[in-house]
């Protein structure tokens, strides 16, 4: 905003000299916003990934399994 005296894009004459530069960081400040909401959303899914595994970690662990000793009889 120093460059265009505090103006936005929109603000500034179609022939000033500076618009194309103000365009520029306009869309490169979008851009990063963009990413940071795509990071916050890549470690959401992360952590909700890991809590899934701890979830079904923890029903494998408290249910009962079958025991390996017990045979089912074979049916001739």
């Amino acid at each position: 905003m120093e460059a265009s005296g505090g103006k936005t894009y929109a603000e500034l004459a179609q022939d000033d000299k500076v618009r194309p530069t103000v365009m520029t960081a306009s869309l490169l400040r979008a851009s990063l916003f963009t990413s940071i909401v795509a990071f916050g959303v890549s470690f959401f899914a992360m952590g909700l990934g890991i809590l899934v595994g701890l979830f079904g970690w923890a029903i494998f662990v408290l249910t009962p399994h079958a025991s390996k000793k017990t045979a089912v009889p074979a049916v001739a």
